[in-house]
């Protein structure tokens, strides 16, 4: 589906937009142009981006900074 006819953007461009790690709606307006010109589609590739980047960081695992368990060395 179309989403931005001034560039020629569709859904899938943003979904790979997104996946590769443009995780803002600005992120993808600076590599997509999407929402750059006329402006009728930003609302509805806000809302898609959104959508997408929600999805994708419940379905990305947590990094942790600090081990969940830390192991003593025994006393000498």
């Amino acid at each position: 589906m179309i989403i931005c006819v001034c560039h020629n953007v569709n859904e899938r461009a943003i979904r790979k937009a997104v996946e590769a790690g443009h995780g803002s709606f600005e992120a993808i307006q600076m590599e997509l142009g999407v929402a750059t010109c006329c402006g009728c589609c930003a609302d509805h590739a806000r809302n898609l981006v959104s959508e997408l980047t929600a999805t994708a960081c419940a379905c990305r695992p947590v990094a942790r900074s600090q081990p969940l368990m830390q192991i003593s060395e025994p006393a000498a």
